[in-house]
């Protein structure tokens, strides 16, 4: 198996309104398997987040829930592209 998994640390942003918001991850794993799946967890500029998801090896599409602690969460799709993922995401309701 196959996997990108950085437990050190990974900085990454999201853009919103034209502005890129950074983004920190404590933990990034991508399992690149046959209906693979995507866990981490970090914090940004709105609070402690937790991600799980999934990762297609068919064409390296990754799509995963980002879930702040007690608040909202956003989902996330993309691609997969040397360690990198680059996409869209959008609001998704939470339970807070």
């Amino acid at each position: 198996m196959q996997k990108i998994e950085q437990k050190q640390g990974w900085n990454g942003f999201y853009n919103q309104y034209g502005i890129d918001f950074e983004m920190k991850f404590d933990k990034l794993t991508i399992d690149i398997v046959p209906n693979g799946k995507v866990e981490g967890f970090g914090k940004d500029g709105v609070g402690a987040f937790v991600i799980k998801g999934s990762f297609d090896t068919t064409n390296n599409e990754v799509f995963f829930v980002k879930t702040y602690e007690g608040s909202h969460a956003w989902q996330y799709w993309g691609k997969v592209q040397n360690k990198e993922v680059k996409g869209e995401w959008g609001y998704q309701k939470g339970d807070g």
